[in-house]
């Protein structure tokens, strides 16, 4: 299977408003089960304070795609597999774990490191460029991304 000129599919994913929608959102009503729950004040304050922290721990990773155990770009060719970098330029081989999710509107790749880290790098439609999304959709569908040489 060709997916280019040299077989390489690249993926470097972009801030995406629909996962920052909803985000949001899904903090927001968080917040608002909280109120509801007509705790005191401190363990209101408390869980609070970890929704805000919540927030802004996933929006550094799947929005900006920043911080510890981010992945900024993915690289995928036939020779070599999974190539994984984050934002410091730090390359590392992958391989590719069968958690992966993949549907029309988003697709987690979920990957294994040389060390045993596992990383995951999150892909809604509006947040990748829409021609290498589709074929990475093709590369997983046709089960070729679980081979690494």
């Amino acid at each position: 299977m060709s997916n280019g000129p040299d077989g390489l599919i690249r993926i470097n994913p972009v801030f995406s408003r629909w996962l920052a929608f909803y985000l949001v959102a899904l903090h927001l009503s968080a917040l608002l089960v909280l109120l509801l729950l007509h705790l005191s004040l401190v363990p209101n304050l408390i869980m609070s304070v970890c929704v805000c922290l919540s927030l802004i721990y996933y929006w550094k990773r799947d929005l900006l795609h920043q911080g510890r155990g981010s992945i900024s770009s993915v690289k995928w060719s036939e020779e070599g597999g999974w190539l994984i970098s984050d934002n410091n330029g730090t390359e590392q081989f992958a391989t590719l774990s069968p958690s992966s999710f993949l549907s029309q509107y988003l697709v987690l790749l979920s990957f294994k490191t040389a060390n045993n880290d596992r990383r995951r790098l999150l892909l809604p439609g509006d947040g990748v460029d829409p021609d290498q999304l589709r074929r990475l959709r093709v590369l997983l569908i046709s089960g070729c991304s679980y081979q690494v040489s």
